[in-house]
């Protein structure tokens, strides 16, 4: 079988092999005619994509970090999906900044307002933290601490405790507990307490941090 070039002669397929210019293989007017009919984006509708954008981060960072808060999943749920109402949130859990906070009523809507109050400070770009309070009094009473826990617990600005009348501690491990509270006391965070009844450690707690 005889090759294809035999077919051509031999200035033919120099020409053929010959780079090309950009000129010569397209129709430049009719390009930049067809070029001058696609719509330009304004400033304005570039300024709105790039705000949109950084909304989408934002969200995305948003809800990674309520997640990593250790909120319950219902509360996650029902937040990212936008059925949150500030008006359902407990009076005595508005405007707070700073302080040791005890909330003690029973099937008001504890949890709810006080993982509401971390996902505010999530958004606005600070830190929070959701535990069971009986979770932490164990780790407290262990041997072997989780050190990266505990100093979360130490330094996060807000830090919420739920479900505060189950706790049961030993001496030393109160002891250390109502340290922990008053240390974050003494730094202006934030810790609530959610409890469905008054206890003794709470008026100790009360004692130490007042």
């Amino acid at each position: 079988m005889n090759h294809h070039s035999h077919d051509y002669p031999l200035e033919e397929i120099e020409r053929i092999s010959e780079p090309k210019l950009a000129k010569d293989c397209l129709n430049l007017e009719e390009l930049l005619k067809r070029l001058e009919k696609i719509p330009q984006t304004t400033e304005q509708e570039a300024e709105e994509w790039r705000r949109k954008e950084k909304e989408k981060e934002r969200m995305a960072s948003w809800k990674k970090r309520l997640r990593e808060s250790g909120v319950p999943q219902p509360f996650y749920d029902a937040c990212v999906k936008g059925k949150i109402d500030n008006s359902r949130i407990l009076p005595s859990l508005k405007n707070l900044s700073s302080g040791c906070l005890f909330v003690c009523t029973t099937e008001k809507g504890k949890t709810f307002s006080a993982c509401y109050l971390i996902a505010k400070e999530l958004w606005n770009g600070r830190s929070a933290f959701y535990m069971k309070a009986h979770e932490l009094g164990i780790e407290m009473a262990s041997y072997k601490q989780d050190v990266h826990l505990i100093k979360r617990v130490q330094s996060t600005p807000l830090l919420v405790l739920d479900d505060f009348d189950i706790v049961r501690m030993s001496g030393n491990s109160s002891y250390d507990f109502i340290a922990l509270l008053k240390k974050r006391n003494d730094s202006n965070f934030l810790t609530i307490l959610n409890s469905k009844k008054r206890t003794f450690l709470l008026k100790q707690i009360e004692e130490a941090v007042s």
